[in-house]
C-alpha cells in the first residue's frame, strides 16, 4: 500500500493550510520557503493558501518521525512569520488532504501508514471527504446507502462502476483502501488562479463596479505574466446580495477583444467580485 506492500519504504506526505492574519503574495512566498527549507519537494496551492509537500526524504536528514517534523515547521511558521497553520499527514496525499481538512488551525493530525491505522482514521468519514467525491456525487452515492469512507471501501467495485463509472470507481475505491500514488510535484503550476474583492458597504455606482473588476483582471494578468503562465481567457464573477443575503451569482465572460463596457449590476452590492482564470 503506497510503499508498504512492494519492498518501498512508506511515503509521507503533508497537506499544509495557512492561516495568517492579512494576505500577500509576498508573504505565501514568504511560506513556502519555510515549508521548502524542510522538505524539498513542494507543490504550492495558491487558490487556498496552502501546499503540499513530501517528506519522505527528510525525515531522515532530521532524525525525525513525521509527527516531529511537522511540528517542527509549524513552529519555524508561527516563529519567523507569526503564522498558524493546520497540518495533515498521511502515506498518501488523499490522508494528508483529508486529515488536514478535519484539522483546525494550530493544529495538526498525522496518520500512521499500516491498514489499521488508515481505517481507523477515515472509515467513519462522510464519503464527502474523499478527495473526488463533490457533493453531487456523494448524493449519488447516498441514495444507495453509501455515506461513508467505510462504505465505499466495503462496496463491490462493480457496483461503485455502475454508479459511478469505470474511472471514478476505481478512483474512489482506492483511496478508501488508502491507495493514492500520486507524487507532489514541486512547482505545479496550479489548475486555477483567482482574485477578489469585497466591498465593505452596499455599493450603487455601476462605474465603481466596472473599475473594481477591471483591477483585478489588471491584477490577475500581472501574476499569470509574472510566473510565466498561460490560462484561457479570464472571467469575472459578481455575487450580488441584498439586505446582507446572497441574491444572484453571475459569471461575466470577458471577450479576447474589447466591445465596449458591460453594466454588470445596478443593485447594491456588497458581496464579492472576482476574476479567474483556468486552465
Amino acid at each position: 500500500m503506497n510503499g508498504t506492500g512492494n519492498g518501498r519504504r512508506p511515503r509521507a506526505i503533508l497537506r499544509i493550510r495557512f492561516h495568517p492574519a492579512e494576505r500577500t503574495e509576498e508573504l505565501y512566498g514568504q511560506l513556502l520557503t519555510v515549508v521548502d527549507g524542510i522538505g524539498s519537494r513542494v507543490e504550492p496551492l495558491p487558490a487556498d493558501w496552502s501546499a503540499y509537500a513530501d517528506l519522505t526524504g527528510a525525515l531522515a536528514y532530521w532524525g525525525r518521525d513525521t509527527e516531529g517534523l511537522v511540528a517542527v515547521l509549524r513552529l519555524r511558521l508561527l516563529a519567523h512569520h507569526g503564522v498558524r497553520c493546520s497540518a495533515g499527514a498521511g502515506p498518501t496525499r488523499s490522508i494528508a488532504a483529508i486529515a488536514a481538512d478535519a484539522t483546525p488551525p494550530g493544529a495538526a493530525t498525522v496518520v500512521g501508514d499500516t491498514p489499521y491505522e488508515i481505517a481507523a482514521f477515515q472509515r467513519t468519514m462522510p464519503a464527502s471527504a474523499l478527495p473526488g467525491i463533490g457533493p453531487q456525487t456523494a448524493k449519488a452515492l447516498a441514495r444507495y446507502s453509501i455515506t461513508t469512507i467505510g462504505d465505499i471501501a466495503d462496496t463491490p467495485p462493480a457496483t461503485l462502476q455502475r454508479i459511478l463509472g469505470t474511472t471514478a470507481a476505481r478512483q474512489a475505491h482506492d483511496r478508501a483502501h488508502g491507495i493514492d500514488e500520486r507524487p507532489v510535484v514541486p512547482g505545479a503550476v496550479p489548475r486555477s488562479m483567482s482574485i477578489s474583492h469585497r466591498f465593505d458597504r452596499d455599493e450603487l455606482d455601476p462605474d465603481l463596479h466596472h473599475r473594481t473588476v477591471l483591477g483585478l483582471v489588471q491584477k490577475l494578468g500581472a501574476r499569470l505574466r509574472t510566473g510565466g503562465h498561460r490560462r484561457e481567457m479570464p472571467g469575472a464573477r459578481t455575487t450580488v446580495t441584498s439586505y446582507g443575503t446572497p441574491a444572484a451569482s453571475v459569471r461575466v465572460p470577458y471577450p479576447r477583444r474589447r466591445q465596449g463596457r458591460r453594466r454588470l449590476s445596478s443593485a447594491p452590492c456588497s458581496g464579492e467580485y472576482g476574476a479567474s482564470a483556468g486552465s
